[in-house]
């Protein structure tokens, strides 16, 4: 026996768009959406500023490349972001006096130095000869460290920049000539340039006569 009820049909499905991934949900209030884009933007600028704005030069980073420099019977390294800003020679003590710095040119709380000396020097001369070349600052501390590079370190205030500052020297005799390599930086950037200062060192080539 068929039923006289009618049949009765599905009903259909309210039409719902697909929103793409990319789309801002409309269920998240207009004040939310505004806040969240501020934030990203926000974010992208300080990442772009990050990327673009260069370090502070006083505060090195470890170079990806070197350059090589051959003066006066001395073979050096230096980082290739680095310049030779002035050559001073001098008698009867001082050879050659290499001063290295930033491309361009940074603060003078930031050197590296290269001298040249005419003798032998023992560790007194030599913390001698440092202290009348940092009549800029006042020194600290000097003192030799007991490592097999023979490194001798010394804190020092800069009464310009009013910033502390750290660096050390270290001595290669050859021959009867004296070669000193000293660096210093505002003590936050000290270790990377420590770091440069030992990579001199490692590759530094001197080509000295033997006889006094």
């Amino acid at each position: 026996m068929m039923s006289l009820l009618p049949e009765h049909e599905p009903r259909p499905m309210p039409f719902r768009p697909q929103i793409p991934v990319w789309a801002p949900d409309p269920a998240v209030p207009l004040v939310a959406r505004l806040l969240a884009y501020c934030f990203a933007i926000f974010m992208l600028l300080t990442v772009i500023r990050a990327c673009t704005m260069p370090r502070p030069l006083d505060y090195p980073v470890m170079p990806m490349s070197w350059k090589s420099d051959s003066i006066n019977g001395i073979t050096l390294q230096y980082p290739d972001n680095w310049q030779m800003v002035s050559i001073t020679e001098t008698d009867p003590v001082v050879v050659t006096d290499l001063q290295f710095s930033y491309t361009p040119p940074t603060t003078d709380v930031l050197q590296l130095r290269v001298f040249t000396l005419n003798g032998q020097f023992d560790e007194y001369s030599e913390a001698s000869f440092i202290k009348d070349h940092l009549t800029a600052y006042a020194p600290q501390l000097i003192n030799g460290e007991d490592d097999p590079a023979d490194w001798h370190t010394f804190r020092a205030t800069s009464t310009l920049a009013k910033t502390s500052i750290q660096g050390a020297w270290v001595a290669r005799v050859v021959g009867n000539q004296t070669v000193l390599l000293l660096s210093f930086a505002p003590a936050a950037g000290w270790r990377v340039t420590q770091q440069i200062l030992s990579y001199m060192c490692d590759h530094l080539t001197v080509a000295f006569s033997d006889t006094p």
